[in-house]
């Protein structure tokens, strides 16, 4: 690792790694590991509302290698129009999204299925809107270990 720094102008950071030869095939598609008391859920079905494709498209696959069936939608209009192609158990939204916040999606949702257990996503949002029992906060950054111990807290 190299560092170069001079006032007014900034910072450079050099970090060099080796070279591979060939990655074998364990390690050139990472599996996410599941926390080791995480039972296998009952094929509960979670609908997964995040605005990041990144972030959505990572923890989508964590939750469906543990097991959970998964839905995506890129914000709360989109989760609206998947609400109805079947049974959801579980909505995580984030809370800070375009054209619908999490807050109003799980409000939607909530009337159409009292029963929907909700876990927020947010890296700003305070717990003073969570007064339902059925309500949860997961801070971000977040794995998807963490996910997971939340869900099962939930269920």
């Amino acid at each position: 690792i190299e560092v170069h720094s001079r006032p007014g102008v900034g910072t450079t950071f050099v970090v060099l790694w080796p070279v591979r030869e060939k990655a074998s095939a364990k390690t050139a598609v990472p599996s996410i590991e599941t926390p080791a008391s995480h039972s296998r859920p009952a094929r509960k079905t979670i609908l997964y509302v995040e605005d990041e494709p990144h972030i959505r498209q990572l923890i989508a696959e964590g939750l469906r290698q543990a097991g959970y069936r998964v839905l995506v939608a890129g914000d709360g209009q989109e989760a609206i129009e998947r609400f109805g192609e079947e049974a959801i158990d579980i909505l995580f939204t984030d809370v800070l999204m375009p054209r619908m916040d999490g807050q109003e999606l799980a409000q939607r949702l909530k009337a159409k299925n009292p029963e929907l257990v909700i876990l927020f996503a947010s890296g700003y949002a305070p717990s003073v809107f969570l007064n339902d029992q059925k309500v949860q906060l997961l801070r971000k950054p977040f794995s998807v270990k963490d996910v997971l111990r939340k869900l099962e807290r939930l269920s």
